[in-house]
């Protein structure tokens, strides 16, 4: 959308889709696994139980739970979103999903450690969101210029690679100015770098 303007090679545009696809049912599995494992600990449960445990109070009683919910029924509406953009030729509907997958990092952050430990504070919060969208566009741009770009479309690749390299920047720098404010919540001393496990990873 804002790399590559314009309309796209049908090639370039199906294999934008299917990265896109797979990055959105990527991100609901990782959703699914990572609500599991921490309900795991929740529960206290072995895992072989856990798998016919009742999770329901985990995911309806608790701040992790809801966002976990919210943010899954959010990426199957994107998954929708795109599938329809694809299906019916209406390439704007990939900013609804783009504007919505966005949003839906929210819910990562708002049942992360920054938004659930005891010194959590809503800079923290809205700097961990920050940091995350950077990631996700960053990354996400890279892999897209790398298997979508570089070996479908060599006539794009100069201009989409510049436009880019100037998005980049800006990112790289969001993301070191919003992770340094997480870690200052985080980690309020100059010690806790190594005397915590969260400073040591």
């Amino acid at each position: 959308l804002v790399v590559l303007r314009g309309p796209l090679p049908p090639r370039v545009e199906a294999r934008f889709y299917k990265v896109v696809g797979l990055g959105v049912v990527a991100a609901l599995e990782v959703g699914i696994a990572a609500f599991v494992l921490r309900a795991e600990d929740a529960l206290q449960l072995p895992f072989g139980k856990l798998l016919y445990g009742d999770l329901s109070p985990v995911a309806s009683g608790t701040r992790f739970g809801i966002a976990f919910i919210l943010t899954t029924l959010g990426y199957g509406i994107c998954l929708t979103i795109l599938a329809t953009a694809w299906a019916l030729d209406l390439p704007a509907l990939r900013w609804p999903a783009f504007l919505l997958a966005i949003a839906l990092a929210w819910g990562y952050s708002l049942s992360s450690h920054q938004a659930t430990e005891p010194n959590a504070s809503l800079l923290g919060e809205v700097a961990d969101w920050v940091h995350l969208v950077a990631a996700m566009l960053w990354v996400g741009g890279v892999l897209t210029l790398a298997v979508v770009v570089w070996p479908l479309a060599p006539h794009m690749r100069r201009a989409a690679f510049l436009r880019f390299s100037r998005i980049a920047i800006g990112l790289v720098g969001v993301l070191v100015v919003a992770g340094t404010v997480v870690a200052i919540e985080r980690l309020p001393e100059l010690d806790d770098l190594w005397d915590t496990s969260y400073g040591r990873i």
